[in-house]
């Protein structure tokens, strides 16, 4: 069998570690691309260092690789973070999004190309679950980035006839994920107060926010899956298809813990705007692809915690 060459941006980061593992088992010839280098361990078979927004080095390592996939996970991934760094955000995002695109269709590359949103580019909704019709109006400059990205991918498709799939993912999480997210940051407090590193008080931020999780191994399944079943051109939301609040996650994770731990607000982490309620449907991607989340809330949270526990 002749190995299925991939390139993922962003290789250093978290979602990209799951996913060359998921590519690596199914025999995958996996290169990556980071700004800081680095990579799933021994997945990837050569990792290239570069700024994502260097449109002529991304060509030049396009052309090197001639994918038959790109993954393209790079780009700056938090809200919060998005609202501390508005111009980065939007930079990152949209210009590093335009690199690949470009250079796929420059060079002629018969190659697939999966462009990755977000669910917050739905911004606040008033319906639930949300469907991939749904009007965008995003309320985070993440979300603006992100509803950028995809304009600019759907310009390429339609214009260009560029093989690229969309999808907007809806929370997710797992090991190794940053402590600038919620769960992950959650985790990492009671993983510290378990050893004593923290008095037994969790810092948090707005906890009546309901949001759709799914874990981050579900994820990187749905990506691979839509490389072989998507529509060119087609948005697809990658989510559990219900919600569950911030406080009842907060909740699972201290009982996880047996600790008796206090919560205490910490005005840092409140946004300026904040999504009350954000909720996919997944129907679409289930139709085209068969994809349905296999992995429980329980079982994802317990693995967070667990993997900061070994890393506090």
């Amino acid at each position: 069998m002749i190995p299925v060459k991939a390139l993922i941006t962003g290789s250093s980061g978290f979602v990209a570690g799951h996913l060359a593992d998921y590519l690596y088992r199914s025999n995958g010839e996996i290169y990556g691309l980071s700004w800081e280098g680095g990579g799933a361990g021994g997945k990837f078979k050569k990792v290239y260092v570069a700024d994502v927004r260097d449109e002529h080095k991304i060509k030049e390592i396009l052309n090197e690789i001639r994918p038959d996939y790109v993954y393209h996970l790079a780009g700056v991934s938090s809200v919060g973070r998005s609202w501390k760094n508005l111009r980065e955000t939007l930079e990152v995002n949209m210009f590093g999004a335009l690199s690949i695109l470009a250079g796929v269709c420059e060079l002629g590359l018969p190659c697939r190309v999966l462009i990755v949103g977000s669910a917050e580019e739905y911004g606040i909704t008033g319906a639930h679950p949300v469907e991939e019709d749904h009007p965008l109006h995003p309320v985070s400059p993440y979300g603006l980035s992100k509803m950028a990205q995809e304009l600019l991918a759907r310009q390429y498709v339609s214009a260009y006839g560029v093989d690229a799939v969309l999808v907007r993912p809806f929370n997710h999480i797992g090991p190794g994920q940053s402590p600038d997210f919620v769960v992950s940051d959650f985790a990492r407090q009671v993983a510290r107060i378990e050893k004593g590193l923290q008095e037994p008080v969790l810092e948090v931020g707005n906890l009546d926010v309901i949001r759709d999780f799914t874990d981050v191994r579900d994820v990187v399944r749905a990506y691979a899956e839509l490389m072989q079943h998507g529509k060119a051109g087609e948005v697809y939301n990658v989510c559990a298809g219900s919600g569950v609040s911030i406080r009842a996650v907060l909740d699972i994770l201290i009982s996880l813990s047996g600790r008796e731990i206090s919560v205490r607000i910490d005005e840092r982490k409140l946004r300026p705007v904040e999504n009350p309620v954000l909720v996919g449907s997944n129907e679409k991607i289930c139709r085209a692809a068969g994809w349905r989340p296999q992995i429980a809330m329980a079982e994802s949270l317990a693995g967070v915690l667990n993997h900061w526990r070994k890393n506090v």
